[in-house]
């Protein structure tokens, strides 16, 4: 038992590491501009293509995947998938008013971290923290929701032509070929 507990800190100290700002100074100056700013925003108006409505959430349910762990509340896609069809109506009223008021309910940021062997033989070899990476586990509800803005908003979210990895149709094969001066070595 006290073996399970120090492998357990093991991991809290290793993985509490990667949620740390590589500067401190630096991440509070951005949070205090970050709050600066909001103060006086309010936000866009919402078109009804927009809105996050009741046959949107019941899709997104439809496509979770099955077979997942379970969220900190202990609650699966399963439970969304076979519940009665009215749970569409409810979240996309409750999502709409997170919309409305642009205040997200605390139990949305609540998960849990669980580590995952990234070496394949660890059967041979000693393996260390480093050998782990980290998937954090989100509530399913904010899953749902995250996939309802994702689908209504997708448009807005862009990133930098130079960013590969976690973006649709993109990968490894695009950064090899990837040359920033390829207009300077045709000329």
């Amino acid at each position: 038992m006290l073996q399970h507990f120090y492998i357990a800190n093991k991991f809290a100290c290793h993985f509490s590491n990667a949620y740390k700002a590589n500067n401190e100074q630096q991440a509070e100056a951005l949070r205090k501009e970050y709050v600066k700013r909001r103060v006086n925003y309010c936000g866009m108006h919402v078109v009804d293509k927009q809105h996050i409505h009741i046959e949107l959430v019941s899709n997104v349910i439809l496509r979770l995947h099955r077979g997942k762990a379970a969220d900190v509340t202990g609650l699966t896609s399963e439970h969304l998938i076979y519940s009665h069809p009215s749970i569409a109506v409810v979240l996309s009223k409750l999502f709409q008013l997170v919309m409305l008021y642009g205040h997200v309910p605390s139990g949305f940021r609540h998960s849990y971290i669980v580590p995952v062997p990234k070496i394949k033989d660890c059967r041979t070899k000693s393996i260390a923290c480093n050998d782990f990476r980290c998937i954090a586990i989100s509530p399913i509800l904010f899953q749902v929701f995250e996939h309802c803005i994702l689908d209504r908003f997708h448009t807005w979210f862009s990133s930098c032509d130079t960013q590969f990895g976690f973006k649709k149709g993109s990968g490894c094969r695009n950064a090899i070929n990837f040359t920033p001066f390829a207009k300077l070595l045709t000329i």
